[in-house]
C-alpha cells in the first residue's frame, strides 16, 4: 500500500529539517554564546542521549535555567532554557520511529524558527564573515519578545497534535507501541527496557531482572490480584463492566513481566488495554506528575526546575484553544471513550527522597495564571466526564517496592505481595 500524501509531506518536512540541523551543527555564525547554544542543541536534536542530561552535567546544561540566565540574561536565558528542555523529548520520540514523526518534526521546526529569528535580528551586527569584522555579541532585547511569541504560538497552534494525541492515547488500543514491546519482547533479558526510549536506571534493570526469576504461577497470581481489584471495583459499586471494552494500565518500567500477565488477565475478562507514555510536550505536562508509563527521571532537579514552564504560555486565549481542541478530540473518539473502563495503576515505594534546590530563574506561575490553570483543569475534567462517564468507570491502585529500598528488597517484595493479596482472600 502506498504512503498517504500527508505522510509524504511530513517526511519531506522532516528531511528538510534534518538537513538544516546538520548544517547548523557544523557551522553557526551567530555571535557567542548564542552560536554555541544553537550548535549544541542542533547536535542534540540529531544525536542527543540521556547521558547529556544526567545530574553530573547539569551545572553547565542549557536546560538548567540558572546556567542559561547566567549566559544570556534573565529574559532570554529563561526562554532558551525552556526551549532546551522541550527538545529533550526527542529522545523518547526517536524510539517510536514514524509513530512520532510529526512530534519530532514540529520540535525541530520550532528550534529552526527560533534560530532563523536570531539570524534575522543579528544580520546587521554579526559581520559578513569575509570582512574580518568581529561579531557583536549584543543581540537586541526585543528578540526575546519575538522568541517568546514564536514559542507561545507554537504551543498554542499545535494543541491539535499534542492535546488531541494525548486524548486518543488514553482510549485507543491501536496505539500500541509500548504494549507490543511488553507482549513480544524477551523479558528474561533486561536489555528489552532500552526499546521504550525512556531513561533506564540500574535500579529499574535490577527490578526487571528480579521479576524474571519469579515462578510463572506467582506472576499470574500477582496479575490476578491487580486485575481482580479493578473488576471488583465495578462489582462493589453495582456498575456493569460488560459495557466496557478497554482499561488503561499505568506503571513505571521494570514491571513488564507483571504487566504482560495483567494484559492477558484483562483480555480474559473481555477488556483490551491501552498503555501510553508519560506526557512529553509542554502543552500536556502537569507539573511533576508523570501519568502513563515511564522510566525513572533522568534528572529530578531538571524536572523540578521546569515544573511550571506553563507560565511561559498560559493565558486565556491558550486555555480556550486547549479546551476547544480537547472537546473536538473527545468527539472524534467518543465511541471508544464511552467503553473506557478506567485506569489500573501500579505504583512503587522505597525510592530515595529527592531534595530539590529552588532556582529563582525557573519559570513560575503568577497568582492569576495559577487560578486560570485550576479553572482550565476543572473545565477539562468536565469535558472528559461528558465522554467518559465517571459513574460508569472504576480504578485500582497497587504498590510494590523497588530494589532501591535496600538489602531486604526481595523479602519486602514477597511480604508486599502477601499483603496485597489479603483483600481478595476474604
Amino acid at each position: 500500500m502506498s504512503a498517504s500524501p500527508d505522510y509524504e509531506l511530513l517526511k519531506e518536512r522532516s528531511e528538510l529539517a534534518g538537513y538544516r540541523l546538520h548544517s547548523l551543527a557544523g557551522e553557526c555564525i551567530l555571535p557567542e554564546p548564542y552560536g554555541e547554544y544553537f550548535r549544541k542543541e542542533a547536535d542534540f536534536l540529531l544525536h542527543g542521549t540521556y547521558d547529556d542530561l544526567l545530574p553530573g552535567a547539569y551545572d553547565r546544561s542549557y536546560t538548567n535555567p540558572a546556567y542559561a540566565v547566567s549566559l544570556f540574561g534573565e529574559r532570554m536565558g529563561k526562554l532558551l532554557s525552556f526551549l532546551a528542555y522541550e527538545l529533550t523529548s526527542v529522545i523518547p520520540m526517536r524510539a517510536e520511529g514514524d509513530i512520532r514523526l510529526e512530534d519530532r518534526t514540529i520540535l525541530c521546526e520550532l528550534f529552526l524558527e527560533c534560530y532563523t529569528a536570531f539570524m534575522a535580528e543579528s544580520a546587521d551586527t554579526i559581520g559578513d564573515g569575509d570582512s574580518g569584522s568581529a561579531p557583536d555579541p549584543k543581540i537586541p532585547d526585543m528578540l526575546a519578545g519575538d522568541l517568546h511569541s514564536i514559542i507561545r504560538n507554537f504551543i498554542t497552534d499545535y494543541t491539535d497534535v499534542t492535546v488531541a494525541d494525548r486524548i486518543r492515547d488514553l482510549v485507543d488500543p491501536s496505539r500500541d507501541f509500548a504494549r507490543r514491546i511488553i507482549m513480544e519482547a524477551d523479558l528474561s533479558d533486561p536489555a528489552y527496557l532500552d526499546l521504550f526510549g525512556e531513561y533506564v536506571s540500574e535500579d529499574t534493570r535490577r527490578l526487571a531482572g528480579f521479576l524474571a526469576t519469579l515462578p510463572e504461577e506467582d506472576i499470574r497470581s500477582m496479575a490476578g490480584t491487580f486485575t481482580g481489584g479493578f473488576i471488583k471495583g465495578f462489582e462493589t459499586t453495582g456498575k456493569d463492566i460488560s459495557k466496557k471494552k478497554t482499561v488503561n494500565i499505568r506503571y513505571k518500567l521494570g514491571f513488564e513481566r507483571l504487566v504482560r500477565a495483567s494484559v492477558e488477565s484483562f483480555r480474559e475478562a473481555g477488556l483490551d488495554v491501552t498503555i501510553y507514555r508519560r506526557p512529553l510536550h509542554a502543552a500536556v505536562r502537569n507539573g511533576l506528575t508523570r501519568i502513563g508509563y515511564s522510566g525513572d527521571p533522568v534528572n529530578e532537579q531538571m524536572d523540578y526546575d521546569h515544573r511550571e514552564d506553563e507560565a511561559l504560555f498560559l493565558d486565556k486565549a491558550y486555555a480556550e484553544r486547549k479546551l476547544e481542541v480537547a472537546r473536538a478530540a473527545f468527539e472524534e473518539v467518543k465511541e471508544m471513550a464511552a467503553v473506557f473502563a478506567g485506569p489500573a495503576v501500579m505504583e512503587r515505594f522505597g525510592m530515595h527522597d529527592f531534595e530539590p534546590v529552588n532556582h529563582r530563574e525557573s519559570w513560575s506561575l503568577s497568582d492569576e495564571q495559577r487560578q486560570l490553570a485550576n479553572t482550565t483543569k476543572a473545565r477539562y475534567a468536565q469535558i472528559q466526564n461528558e465522554y467518559i462517564d465517571p459513574e460508569g468507570r472504576s480504578y485500582t491502585i497497587i504498590s510494590y517496592p523497588v530494589p532501591e529500598i535496600g538489602a531486604d528488597f526481595e523479602e519486602i517484595f514477597k511480604e508486599t505481595v502477601n499483603i496485597n493479596t489479603l483483600p481478595y482472600m476474604r
